[in-house]
């Protein structure tokens, strides 16, 4: 069994082949050849598999591998739109406001003309 080249490495790939996986049946076919190695990656885990998958992919022209990718970004983009909007955390204002204007105390300001050192 092959041994993942860097931490997380077999999740990042399913995640992206079973992204890819409906876009590739319903572009390229069900009898695609990257279509076969993805549900075979998909189906056993095996790191190899899926490096499989992915470097089919990779080797797609150049033209048939941009218009994979843009249904990909396109699919994404239609989901973000239906999530529900994240609320941002309420801070008071007046606190972060007193923070900025108060210099920290270990500093002094010292007025000085310009290439003088300040003593």
């Amino acid at each position: 069994m092959a041994e993942e080249r860097y931490p997380g490495e077999r999740r990042v790939l399913r995640l992206f082949l079973s992204e890819l996986s409906p876009i590739v049946e319903r572009e390229l076919g069900p009898d695609a050849m990257l279509n076969h190695a993805i549900r075979r990656g998909l189906a056993s885990n095996a790191l190899d598999e899926l490096r499989r998958a992915r470097r089919l992919f990779n080797q797609l022209p150049r033209d048939v591998k941009r218009s994979l990718s843009q249904c990909l970004v396109e699919r994404a983009a239609q989901s973000i739109a239906t999530c529900a909007p994240v609320q941002p955390s309420r801070r008071p204002e007046m606190q972060v406001l007193e923070k900025l204007r108060a210099p920290p105390s270990r500093f002094r300001l010292v007025p000085h003309e310009p290439g003088e050192i300040p003593t």
